[in-house]
């Protein structure tokens, strides 16, 4: 069963006008974020009627939320309006949600424009907004009725957030994908635009779209996409909470050097591949391979995880090159006791 067609194309404005022209929708609307505003939608080369967020995860909740849906009645939008979600993961998860709740539901169609968000963050209908103190814990499942991929959109982004962002399609690969993994250590960095980089999408989006399809609601095997989430949200809730910010491909990474530690160190995996996962990962320059946060300070936002049990902390982590194993619930003082141990 699919739940959203996918779409790729060098074209994206034409491609969105025939999408929406087949599909006769009554009108459809855009929501931007303040960057998409100016380097993406331009390239949709349509007067569409737009809404403006300001960028960056900190704007990621219920208020903005709601000043969205202010801005959808004051252009009296229906039922039958299309929303279309141009921009990252914050734009694509809060157009999302928007559309889920804004009268019971309207359609919706992503269109992101970071690696990330083509990877990850677009597909799959997992939409939110933060809470003060967890991430995403406020959301739905609701399915976009497409997603549109135009690697061009690359070209907008800092050459540091794409190469970040390479984090998730690591993530898939070594949770579900050893085919991938072979991919990406010998071609890691494929230049923007080509063939190799679309290759490497489209197979991370196939991988994607195979454990979505099988698990709709993120019951079972969907959750081995969750690998380096667990560290990952909570060392992003704790930055914000900080009041400060860091993007979520490099928290994801930080969480991933974590969980494959926690999982040698639960027996589950073995220590020559772990390195290999390791040495795979550090071809990342990323800013919070630099410090360790006190386990006791990021402890609150690990027990406000999604998947944890009463007394115990749910992780996705990975048993070899390409598989995964879901469901691991880990006491917090064991937990504790394995932070920052050296695998070796």
């Amino acid at each position: 069963m699919s739940f959203s067609e996918l779409l790729m194309s060098d074209s994206v404005a034409t491609l969105l006008q025939n999408y929406c022209h087949e599909h006769a929708y009554s009108e459809v609307v855009v929501l931007c974020d303040s960057n998409t505003q100016v380097h993406c939608f331009p390239h949709l080369q349509k007067a569409y009627k737009h809404i403006v967020m300001p960028a960056g995860e900190q704007n990621k909740t219920l208020r903005e939320a709601e000043k969205i849906m202010d801005q959808l009645m004051a252009l009296h939008c229906s039922k039958q309006t299309l929303l279309v979600n141009l921009g990252g993961g914050v734009v694509t998860d809060m157009g999302g949600f928007v559309a889920s709740i804004y009268k019971r539901g309207i359609p919706f169609v992503n269109v992101p424009t970071t690696l990330m968000g083509m990877v990850d963050a677009a597909i799959g209908g997992k939409t939110g907004v933060d809470h003060a103190f967890a991430k995403n814990i406020i959301g739905s499942i609701y399915h976009p009725k497409a997603v549109i991929l135009d690697l061009k959109f690359l070209n907008t982004m800092p050459a540091v957030d794409t190469l970040l962002s390479f984090a998730e399609i690591f993530k898939i690969a070594i949770i579900a994908d050893a085919q991938l993994w072979q991919t990406l250590v010998q071609n890691p960095w494929p230049s923007p635009n080509s063939e190799a980089l679309k290759a490497i999408v489209k197979s991370a989006v196939q991988n994607k779209i195979q454990l979505v399809e099988q698990d709709p609601y993120d019951a079972s095997v969907r959750q081995l996409l969750n690998f380096g989430h667990t560290y990952g949200h909570a060392y992003e809730s704790y930055v914000l909470n900080q009041g400060s910010s860091t993007s979520h491909a490099d928290a994801v990474l930080w969480g991933m050097h974590q969980e494959i530690a926690l999982a040698v160190h639960l027996g589950i995996l073995n220590k020559d591949k772990a390195l290999i996962m390791l040495n795979g990962l550090n071809q990342f320059d990323f800013p919070s391979s630099q410090w360790q946060p006190d386990f006791n300070a990021l402890l609150p936002f690990l027990m406000a995880d999604k998947k944890n049990s009463q007394h115990t902390i749910g992780f996705s982590l990975p048993i070899d090159i390409g598989q995964g194993q879901i469901q691991i619930q880990v006491d917090v003082q064991q937990l504790k006791n394995c932070y920052s141990l050296p695998i070796i």
